[in-house]
């Protein structure tokens, strides 16, 4: 969070200023009292102020203290201060949001709205948006954040605004545009443990008035994090990407804006595998291979997997080559009394990952998934200007995806084929949306909004390799869902505001891979429903202590209908999608910064999750029907707190000093829903700390870092899958790294 001079006229503490149900809630849950008390303490001559942070969260450029969700944003220098090159650091600071990772993918979850699988048939419930472009894999969550303007999360439904399967909540990353001001050059350069290093950079170049251009590159290159001790050139959490964005930007009026970006990153190396790091048998969870499934092989278990944490013990290759590119042209003119914008983005998507798995030293079985991804978005939106006290947005919204996958599951020993898989997933969606605030007074408003949304999808597939028929499916279906949300807001001083609304949320159905078995061993459908939910909320967003002291506290209970589960079948071996009948979810989430003197900041980011299936009775743990009810979600911790201090010692000429400490607290959470009792699909809670140095120059163009990431070593389970007789478990993301970092700024 920026900080700039103190100006703001009022002084009162958090306790005098709040009244009613703000106060209680300020009293229940970050005891204020006890921070105001702290804060007047200091002199207000060494105050400051916290700044003005403008977002996007709906669709209009809002100050992010009046806008009524739980919104986290993070500018660039947030994001580059916590050494975050993607959104998986953004965890630690962002209350509501898990990282988790299995295999390529990434499984990002909010408030308990995640998912397990990320193939051609289904989609996640946290929706990613680059420069206002919907990605639909999982796998692109890995795009780089470099040079951004902000990254703006936003917690619970968007079912209005970014309705394209946003049940769990919105990613957005707002790259930073071209600018015909100045010209503008910078230099990253960071060497880390594990032969890592990285470079960025950016320049910005005003070719005239009105035209500018802006180019941004990364580039970054580690060893694996997951030692093979069996093949070092094969081991597990390395990177090698490269990364590379263009933007132009014409302006020939104040009235007309048009933008356009290209971008394009390349990932491979052997990254987190195409399957998981080990493999817990069901019956025997001491033993650390497909025992169950491969016990006529000698001394397999003798030739397992190797139990010390960030090492492995494995044979054969593990391989991926992931491209991506995104194209977006937006135009926008402002007339008297309104704007109309149009956002045409396309997208495609290339990933071939292929690896062991058979977790052993032994050349058994290998898995490879080939997936080949293109999207076309089309949006147009009319947004209101002027000083009216009803303030509009209305839009129309298009969609146009196609997956291709071939999935191949051999077993080497004996030179056969236990599945070959091609399938095809295609879907277009259109929508039709307005939402609206009507500005009663200067201290209360009312809001809402309606989005109409039809998918229709189709998806085909067959294996070859089997010798029946459930490989063969061709099926298609259209849902529709009408969302919305309606709600209050009252300002009862500047600077601060209590909200309350209700909102919905939506995600199309699709189809499993495979039929179900006839026999009726494992009970599930070809077709998987709609996931709905609706969205219960209340929170206060407020500036006290003469701006020092910045909180925002969310209150919401989440009921989800038709939630869609992960599950799998044991006979195929195959993942599978089922409605779990009911789920609820409740929780507290609190951002609080204090900035008491111009030199120091602190900060408590905290959420309280209770993330459970209601009903669940027909889950398949992999062989057999068991009754998950009552079940916690996966990544779904009851708590996570983070604590940050920093402090600025200016040195005078030589430029200033800033220590960085920031430290997050995890309970125990689960990677799948079984929430197995012998925990294999358990991790305890953890500490993960970190620690920074930064130097930076007086003329601030120069600075030197030096940083300790995750001091505790931790090894904690990031992503778990069902599988054949166990679960295959990822590991990571990182252990602890030392590393130095260098900026320049022209």
């Amino acid at each position: 969070m920026r900080i700039k001079a103190n100006n703001m006229k009022h002084s009162a503490t958090p306790c005098d200023v709040v009244t009613g149900p703000g106060k209680f809630l300020l009293n229940h849950f970050i005891k204020p009292c006890i921070i105001g008390s702290a804060v007047l303490a200091w002199s207000a001559q060494t105050a400051a102020q916290l700044e003005e942070v403008v977002v996007t969260a709906q669709k209009r450029d809002q100050n992010l203290q009046e806008v009524p969700l739980a919104v986290s944003a993070f500018m660039n220098e947030d994001v580059r201060q916590v050494g975050a090159n993607n959104i998986e650091r953004l965890d630690a600071i962002t209350p509501g949001l898990e990282w988790g990772q299995f295999g390529l993918g990434a499984r990002v979850s909010i408030r308990g709205q995640g998912v397990a699988n990320f193939e051609a048939n289904t989609d996640g419930p946290v929706g990613l948006f680059v420069d206002g472009i919907y990605l639909g894999r999982g796998q692109q969550a890995w795009t780089s954040i470099t040079d951004v303007e902000r990254v703006e999360i936003t917690r619970g439904p968007q079912g209005t605004l970014f309705g394209r399967n946003t049940t769990g909540g919105s990613i957005n990353i707002v790259p930073k545009k071209p600018s015909t001001e100045d010209v503008e050059a910078g230099i990253d350069l960071n060497l880390f443990d594990y032969s890592g290093r990285e470079v960025s950079g950016f320049v910005n170049i005003p070719l005239s008035d009105t035209v500018a251009v802006r180019f941004t590159g990364f580039y970054e290159k580690h060893d694996g994090f997951i030692e093979n001790q069996f093949d070092d050139d094969n081991s597990y959490l390395d990177e090698d990407m490269t990364y590379i964005r263009g933007a132009a930007r014409f302006t020939p009026s104040d009235r007309f804006t048009f933008d356009f970006s290209a971008e394009y990153w390349d990932q491979s190396g052997n990254g987190a595998a195409f399957s998981g790091v080990n493999f817990f048998d069901q019956d025997a969870p001491q033993i650390n291979t497909w025992s169950g499934a491969l016990s006529g092989v000698p001394d397999l278990p003798a030739n397992g997997g190797n139990n010390n944490d960030w090492e492995i013990n494995q044979d054969g290759e593990s391989t991926r080559d992931i491209s991506s590119s995104i194209v977006v042209a937006t135009v926008q003119y402002d007339f008297d009394n309104f704007s109309i914008k149009s956002v045409t983005g396309y997208s495609d998507y290339d990933q071939y990952a292929g690896g062991d798995s058979d977790f052993s030293t032994l050349a058994l079985a290998d898995l490879s998934l080939d997936t080949q991804a293109e999207l076309f978005t089309q949006e147009i939106q009319l947004t209101s200007i002027g000083d009216s006290p009803l303030e509009w947005i209305a839009g129309f919204y298009y969609l146009d995806e196609t997956i291709d996958e071939l999935f191949r599951f051999n077993f080497l020993l004996g030179g056969f084929d236990f599945s070959t898989r091609d399938g095809t997933s295609d879907t277009t969606s259109w929508a039709v949306y307005a939402d609206a605030i009507y500005n009663l007074s200067e201290s209360f408003a009312i809001f809402g909004g309606i989005r109409y949304t039809e998918d229709d999808r189709s998806y085909k597939s067959s294996d070859s390799a089997r010798a029946d028929t459930r490989g063969e499916v061709d099926a298609s279906e259209t849902f529709d869902e009408p969302t919305w949300r309606v709600g209050v807001q009252y300002f009862p001083r500047e600077g601060m505001q209590l909200y309350a609304l209700v909102s919905t949320g939506y995600k199309a159905g699709g189809f499993n891979r495979y039929r179900p078995p006839t026999d009726g061993s494992l009970n599930y459908n070809l077709t998987f429903e709609p996931e709905t939910i609706v969205n219960y909320e209340a929170g206060l967003k407020g500036d006290f202590a003469d701006g020092t002291l910045r909180t925002n506290l969310s209150v919401f209970y989440n009921e989800i209908d038709e939630f869609q589960a992960y599950a799998f079948d044991n006979s195929l071996p195959s993942s599978i999608t089922t409605n779990a009948a009911t789920a609820e979810t409740w929780g507290v989430e609190l951002e609080s910064t204090w900035a008491p003197t111009d030199q120091s900041r602190f900060q408590v980011i905290a959420a309280h999750l209770d993330a459970s299936y209601d009903s669940y009775q027909a889950f398949s743990n992999g062989s057999v029907n068991i009754d998950a009810s009552g079940n916690t979600r996966e990544l779904s911790p009851e708590w996570k707190v983070t604590l940050v201090a920093q402090y600025d010692f200016d040195l005078g000429d030589a430029g200033t000093l800033t220590p960085y400490i920031q430290s997050t607290y995890k309970s125990s959470y689960f990677v799948t829903a079984s929430n197995e009792s012998n925990g294999l699909d358990e991790e305890a809670s953890y500490t993960q700390t970190d620690l920074r140095l930064l130097w930076t120059a007086s003329n601030e163009q120069l600075s030197i870092e030096g940083y300790l990431t995750n001091i505790e070593d931790n090894y904690v389970k990031t992503g778990g899958f069902l599988a054949t007789n166990g679960y295959w478990i990822t590991y990571g993301p990182e252990p602890r790294i030392f590393g130095v970092r260098a900026s320049y700024r022209f």
